[in-house]
This record gives structure tokens, C-alpha cells and sequence, in this order.
């Protein structure tokens, strides 16, 4: 059973649909993961594309990213969203549950946010600033440098994994895979892998 939290993915009255999708790997061992899939979004427009900060998301607070983040740029009173941009705004943000029937009760399948985005987007593109290692480095960072979450975040960026505290920042898996842009308007991006424990 799958269950679902959350609003359409949407950039200021560009809607696009969302639903899990379950997809099985064989590699010697059955391997699951689960995944998301996208219609009629268009990550690959050119200004949505453009719309980032290589260097702010490399751990780089303290310069002014370009006007290519522009409209999620600053808010009304200056302050810079970190991460700027169309792309990071739009982040997916819904709560997908995997479940099983064990007897007459519903069971969580374990999974976990760790391993679904490339290793060399995480090593070369992403970095947290000061090398923060866990949410609070992460928060008194950002605050020092004057940042604020995107306008349409519902979390800090030190929270966005609340069960894993190394998963936080500019080097959490979500963000890193939301922000390679897809391209065409209907695509799928990887959301968990399946923890291999027991048998269900």
C-alpha cells in the first residue's frame, strides 16, 4: 500500500502532477526503490534552468548569487534565499509511505533518503558551508550569513531530514536530485531505497 502527503509540485501557476511510482531492480538480489513521477512540468524551460546558484550551492553564503535566481532571489526585505531560484523553490516536498499487510495490521516497509543521488553531483557540485556537519552547525551558518529558506519551503534547510542529521543542507539527497533538471515534461526521479531487512 502507498499513501501520500502533500501538494502538486507548482512555480507560481505552473502545476505539475506527482505520484509514486515502484519500480524493481534486479541486480543477483531483488533491490527496490521507489520513485516519483511527473507529468507536465517543465524543468527543462531555459529561465527555470538558469535559475540557480552553482557557487551559493557549493557552500559559497557569502557573495551575492547572479540575477538568474531572479524572482526567488531575496525576499521584500533584502535577505537572500539560500538555495535561490526557481529550481530549489519548486522542491518536492510530499511524504511517500510504502506499507505492508502483516495480519490484520498495516506495517512501514524501511527506507531510507541515503544513495539515490549521484555520487559526484554530492562530491564536485553540492557542499555545505564551513563543512557543517550536523543541523546545528547548519542553522547558526545560515543564520550568520543572513539567509532564509525559499519562499515556498515549509522547513529550514538544516531540517529538511529529521531522522538522519548528516542529510541536511545543501548535501541533502532530495534537494541534490531535485535540482538536476529533467528533460522533458514528464519524468521520474529516484525517492527512497528500500532497506533489505527480513521478508515481507
Amino acid at each position: 500500500r502507498i499513501t501520500q502527503k502533500g501538494n502538486p509540485s507548482h512555480v507560481h501557476g505552473v502545476t505539475g502532477l506527482s505520484q509514486p511510482v515502484i519500480l524493481v531492480m534486479l541486480t543477483g538480489r531483488a533491490r527496490c526503490s521507489s520513485t516519483t513521477a511527473s507529468t507536465n512540468f517543465y524543468q527543462n524551460h531555459r529561465r527555470y534552468v538558469k535559475s540557480r546558484s552553482d557557487k551559493q550551492l557549493y557552500g559559497d553564503l557569502e557573495s551575492t548569487p547572479s540575477e538568474d535566481c531572479s524572482p526567488f532571489l531575496r525576499n521584500n526585505d533584502s535577505k537572500i534565499y539560500a538555495p535561490c531560484g526557481a529550481i530549489a523553490n519548486s522542491l518536492f516536498n510530499d511524504t511517500i509511505k510504502l506499507q505492508y499487510k502483516s495480519g490484520n495490521e498495516w506495517l512501514d516497509v524501511k527506507v531510507t533518503g541515503r544513495g539515490i543521488a549521484w555520487e559526484s553531483d554530492k562530491k564536485y557540485k553540492f557542499k555545505n558551508p564551513i563543512d557543517a556537519k550536523d543541523s546545528e552547525e547548519l542553522r547558526k551558518a545560515f543564520e550568520a550569513a543572513g539567509t532564509i529558506k525559499p519562499m515556498d519551503w515549509q522547513k529550514e534547510i538544516w531540517q529538511l531530514d529529521e531522522t538522519d542529521p548528516e542529510n541536511n543542507g545543501f548535501l541533502n539527497e532530495d534537494l541534490i536530485v531535485w535540482m538536476r533538471t529533467a528533460a522533458l515534461p514528464n519524468f521520474r526521479k529516484l525517492y527512497r531505497k528500500l532497506v533489505q531487512e527480513g521478508e515481507f
